[in-house]
This record gives structure tokens, C-alpha cells and sequence, in this order.
């Protein structure tokens, strides 16, 4: 009997010692998914320009979003839509 406490005290050191180093990895993984959210918004930070009719920016800190055509109805023609229609390069 007193062998089997013994085991269960063993045991029972064990989970406890599981434990805290389960409790210490998750606190590391919080602290990177803190660090790593700041430089995520950090990075979305700025603006859009559209760039009609070109196919590049004078600047060299930028990167291109979309690539295609923009399609409407014709200037003259009532009743068609405001909004352009976003077309892929290569349908």
C-alpha cells in the first residue's frame, strides 16, 4: 500500500512538473503571437494608389496588388453601371 502511494506521489510530481512546462511553452507562444501581430500591423500600414494606364511606380517601396483590365459601359450609354468591373490579364 505504502508502495503505491509512493508511485501516485511520483505520478502526481510528474503531471505537476508537465505541467508547468506546458504552462511556460504557452506563455512563450503568446509572447511570439504578440511580436508577430505588432509586425503584421505594422506592415499593413499605408495606402492603396490605383495606377491607371501605367506599369510601374516611381517609388521604390511599393509592390503591385492587382494586374488587369477595368471595363465599364460606354461613357454615353444611360442606365449602365457606375462601378467598374475588375478584369484578370489572362481570363
Amino acid at each position: 500500500m505504502e508502495q503505491a502511494l509512493k508511485r501516485i506521489d511520483d505520478f502526481e510530481g510528474l503531471i505537476l512538473r508537465q505541467n508547468r512546462t506546458i504552462q511556460g511553452a504557452i506563455g512563450t507562444l503568446k509572447d511570439i503571437e504578440a511580436r508577430l501581430d505588432s509586425k503584421l500591423s505594422m506592415s499593413l500600414t499605408g495606402a492603396t494608389y490605383n495606377r491607371w494606364g501605367r506599369s510601374s511606380w516611381p517609388h521604390s517601396n511599393n509592390s503591385l496588388v492587382y494586374h488587369g483590365f477595368a471595363a465599364g459601359t460606354v461613357y454615353s450609354f444611360s442606365g449602365g453601371a457606375a462601378d467598374y468591373q475588375c478584369l484578370p490579364a489572362e481570363p
